[in-house]
């Protein structure tokens, strides 16, 4: 698991965006990587967005590359507003898509040559879509509680202990 926070001013009150401080930044991508080591994750290389979420109604989003373990995370600008419980169950909730992106993947590069037709193809796309939102979040919730992480659970508040 490798975190990269982008830029670095060495000043733990720099914004990296509007109400999100590098250091509240920092503490994120270190409960983000605890969680990945946790989930079995550790053969990805994660990386915490130094900008939020295009997706205003989204908590979080996670964005992977083809072909690559490799994925960014994009926090909602909102991100310090959310509860404890929230963020938890967030986390996890965007970690867990990564499971569900060589299936998703592999139906993104099937279907344009199935012969399905464009409606269809976004009809399947968008049902497979839903499905896994659903998935991803029921296992969320199961995984959060269980999840064994009182002893990070501060780097979601933004501090160090």
């Amino acid at each position: 698991m490798t975190y990269e926070s982008g830029k670095k001013t060495g000043s733990k009150d720099h914004m990296v965006w509007e109400g999100f401080t590098e250091r509240q930044h920092y503490c994120v991508g270190q409960y983000i990587s605890h969680m990945a080591e946790a989930l079995g994750l550790g053969n990805w290389h994660l990386i915490l967005a130094t900008e939020p979420c295009d997706n205003e109604d989204a908590m979080a989003q996670v964005l992977t590359t083809e072909g690559r373990h490799v994925a960014k995370i994009r926090l909602n600008k909102e991100w310090m507003s959310y509860s404890l419980d929230d963020k938890r169950h967030t986390v996890v909730h965007e970690l867990l898509h990564l499971y569900f992106d060589p299936l998703t993947e592999a139906l993104r590069l099937m279907l344009p040559h199935s012969g399905v037709g464009f409606a269809l193809s976004g009809m399947i796309n968008e049902a497979v879509r839903q499905a896994e939102e659903l998935s991803v979040d029921d296992l969320a919730y199961v995984f959060v509680r269980y999840a064994n992480d009182e002893g990070v659970r501060h780097y979601l508040e933004g501090r160090k202990r």
